[in-house]
């Protein structure tokens, strides 16, 4: 038994261009709206800043779970995940709370 090849995408979750956080935001969906016809899933980074040297302590970075809510809400055909979890930046209970009711509201 065979199984097709999928595609995934690493999004960023700040703007590498510097962009503000408005701009950033269409950016991002303009991305996901070329993505969604071409891969089957999305990851997204769990970090609290900027890993990039090169961005300012300041640029906009979004947060992994709730960008994970707002994207699998507007593109119910792609499938999300996050591509790193630092679990010690939530109590375990609740991260383990939250994913499964993501999981349970997207449909997998």
């Amino acid at each position: 038994m065979t199984h097709p090849l999928t595609f995934g995408w690493h999004c960023h979750s700040f703007p590498v261009d510097g962009s503000a956080a408005n701009a950033f935001l269409n950016q991002l969906t303009t991305t996901l709206d070329y993505a969604q016809d071409h891969f089957t899933s999305i990851w997204i980074d769990d970090h609290l800043w900027p890993w990039a040297t090169f961005q300012a302590d300041d640029t906009p970075y979004v947060e992994c779970m709730t960008t994970i809510a707002y994207l699998a809400a507007r593109y119910p055909t792609l499938q999300f995940g996050s591509s790193v979890l630092c679990q010690s930046y939530r109590n375990p209970g609740l991260l383990a709370k939250m994913v499964a009711n993501l999981q349970w509201l997207t449909g997998g």
